[in-house]
């Protein structure tokens, strides 16, 4: 089993200066890993995001195309993980990230 874990902190322009700066750097380059299913491929997406107050929300994932959307091509074959590589984004990153983890209350 291969798992990618794929953290993303945002901010808006409200959230640049130095209070909100320090509570970005205290978020963990890594998190515990919660609950995985039972699949060759896993992606842990996190998202902590200053309209959420910087608390993490991950949603869990064993869907190829979602790792794709990561950023990663694997090369399965079968069940083992042959090759994986870095995919430069074709385009910016989506500017809504509310299709994943919903609209916040503001």
């Amino acid at each position: 089993m291969v798992v990618i874990q794929h953290v993303v902190i945002r901010w808006s322009a409200a959230g640049r200066g130095a209070a909100a700066a320090n509570v970005r750097r205290s978020i963990p380059d890594a998190l515990p890993l919660p609950s995985l299913p039972d699949a060759p491929i896993v992606l842990h997406d996190v998202l902590a995001w200053d309209a959420l107050g910087y608390a993490p929300k991950s949603i869990v994932t064993a869907d190829a195309a979602a790792v794709r959307e990561a950023g990663l091509w694997i090369e399965m074959a079968g069940d083992e993980v042959v090759e994986v590589k870095l995919v430069p984004p074709t385009s910016a990153p989506p500017s809504d990230l509310t299709t994943m983890f919903g609209t916040p209350d503001l």
